[in-house]
């Protein structure tokens, strides 16, 4: 399986547990919270908008993830200044990759220092999908 389709089963599979997640949210929410003060200098304002069919939202002080069709935004995880990983809902059942890694969004900068795209890659440089910020969405990734 390529990463692309292992990347649309994991969305899809997400859209299924979503709904199922909506009260552990807040606990998500607690533990992103905890990650992002630790990147208290970055402004998690410059990360919002809409990249594609993908949305980055600020909930409280983490960010959210939704990608058109999806019930509800997922927290994300700050693991550098500009990287995050999407936090799997307890009791979330996800499947893609044989090894079930889930890839990281990563948002690229211009010269000037402004967030102007968002790229998936994985844990092996492998990037997967990538939107430049405020791009129409499309039907293809």
């Amino acid at each position: 399986m390529n990463y692309i389709t292992g990347f649309h089963r994991i969305v899809s599979l997400l859209l299924l547990v979503i709904a199922t997640s909506i009260s552990s949210s807040a606990q998500s929410s607690s533990e992103s919270t905890d990650t992002a003060t630790a990147f208290e200098a970055q402004n998690l304002e410059d990360f919002v908008g809409r990249y594609g069919e993908r949305t980055i939202g600020l909930s409280g002080s983490a960010l959210t993830f939704q990608r058109e069709g999806m019930p509800t935004a997922v927290s994300l995880k700050q693991v550098d200044s500009d990287t995050f990983e999407i936090i799997i809902p307890p009791g979330a059942i996800v499947q893609g990759h044989a090894d079930g890694e889930m890839p990281q969004l990563i948002f690229a900068r211009n010269e000037a220092g402004k967030v102007n795209a968002l790229r998936f890659v994985m844990k092996d440089g492998t990037e997967v999908a990538s939107s430049p910020k405020g791009a129409p969405k499309t039907d293809v990734n």
